[in-house]
């Protein structure tokens, strides 16, 4: 037992110490960084959709940017308000006459609720003229989720014979991300309606502009029927069943989201399981083969079984998988604290709930030490009849088939 002991000190001690070791630790945590932040950065800089609309309505597509306009007029009384405590910021931001305005408002779902169209002519109209006046550009920077910073709509030559030709050529010379088709009469059918674009993956464009007109078109349908709007508001509105869950005792409590991130914390221990146990199992096939091309474990086994030899290997690379794990925490810790400073929309979760748990992190230390003396057996099994690691890799296929079938059974379970 102490020989073993002594094998499993020096494989731990001889991973340690080397600079490689460290760099591949700190690896998946600083990809794990820039799952987040790259999708982020990129979305930050990705240029406005600029699209044009043939409206044969003649009435649509007016309504559309007026409606559009509300939303991101709401968005900026929201941020005004937020931002009343920073005045000399946000004087540079919103002139103070519209800032006024805005200040007087005690509760703005009631504000816009009440006053619906008509926000923009009770305030200040300097705020909808400076807001209108913004490149794309400068509303990204100044106010996060403004419709305008995103899609930018493109007049079109009253003039000309043929419109659809026209912008098809500036679709295909890159000025346009895409252009929308507004039939005769909307309100009878969306027959004549259509939207070109070359971008066949992205659709956010499509997807706002129709549930804008979505929007308009229910509400004009609803009043040529004679229906009232609390009618119809009653008659579209959906069942809602409130989530609740039962507490240990009995008790019944309102589900939160942080427990609806525990109900989905197992999917992300599975792979990080699995990225554990494979490359710490892996590890080890690759100490043992350089260990027996080097002869180096002849000389081993002649002081010690090759019982004790194994089993301190295992152990000592066992002991080097959890000290893995322990440095992803503390990196997963600091990520989830350091996000807020570089992402501007960071959801208020709390994702270290699962840290806290007790049954999460038990259970996830059981399950890696099994799987790993599983799979560590079978490598090290294979390491033991290979004599490179270039013959290893045929051997090492079928255990990996075992290994991938847990990832496709773990959504179904």
């Amino acid at each position: 037992m102490r020989k073993s002991y002594l094998v499993a000190r020096r494989e731990y001690v001889e991973n340690l110490r080397t600079k490689t070791f460290w760099i591949g630790v700190s690896f998946f945590p600083v990809m794990l960084l820039l799952m987040f932040l790259v999708p982020s950065w990129l979305e930050e800089r990705k240029d406005a959709r600029r699209y044009a609309v043939i409206d044969r309505s003649g009435w649509l597509a007016k309504a559309i940017e007026e409606r559009a306009a509300r939303s991101d007029l709401e968005k900026i009384i929201r941020f005004a308000l937020d931002q009343v405590g920073k005045k000399e910021e946000l004087r540079k931001l919103v002139p103070e006459a519209a800032l006024e305005e805005i200040e007087k408002i005690e509760d703005v779902d009631e504000f816009i609720r009440e006053h619906g169209d008509n926000i923009a002519k009770l305030l200040n109209q300097s705020l909808p003229r400076w807001w209108l006046s913004l490149a794309p550009d400068e509303a990204r920077r100044h106010i996060p989720g403004l419709m305008r910073a995103l899609y930018v709509q493109v007049e079109i030559d009253p003039s000309l014979e043929d419109p659809e030709a026209e912008l098809n050529r500036r679709l295909n010379s890159g000025e346009l991300f895409g252009y929308f088709v507004i039939a005769g009469d909307p309100i009878e059918s969306d027959e004549g309606c259509k939207y070109v674009s070359n971008n066949l993956t992205d659709d956010n464009l499509r997807d706002w502009y129709s549930d804008l007109a979505t929007e308009i078109v229910r509400s004009k349908r609803i009043e040529k029927k004679g229906i009232d709007e609390q009618t119809a508001e009653w008659l579209s509105g959906r069942v809602r069943f409130e989530s609740r869950k039962v507490t240990a005792t009995g008790v019944e409590e309102e589900v939160k989201k942080e427990d609806k991130i525990g109900q989905f914390g197992p999917i992300a221990f599975v792979y990080l399981l699995w990225v554990a146990i494979f490359t710490t199992a892996q590890m080890l096939l690759t100490n043992t083969i350089e260990e027996k091309s080097s002869r180096i474990i002849e000389v081993l086994l002649s002081s010690v079984s090759s019982f004790e030899l194994m089993a301190g290997k295992i152990a000592g690379i066992a002991a080097t998988g959890l000290t893995v794990l322990g440095s992803w925490v503390i990196w997963f810790v600091a990520i989830i604290k350091s996000l807020p400073y570089f992402l501007d929309d960071m959801p208020d979760v709390d994702f270290t709930v699962f840290l806290r748990d007790p049954a999460y992190i038990s259970s996830f230390l059981v399950y890696f030490l099994l799987g790993y003396l599983l799979y560590s057996s079978a490598f090290a099994a294979m390491g033991s009849v290979c004599n490179t690691l270039k013959e290893s890799q045929n051997l090492i296929m079928p255990v990996m088939i075992v290994l991938i079938v847990p990832l496709f059974a773990m959504v179904p379970i």
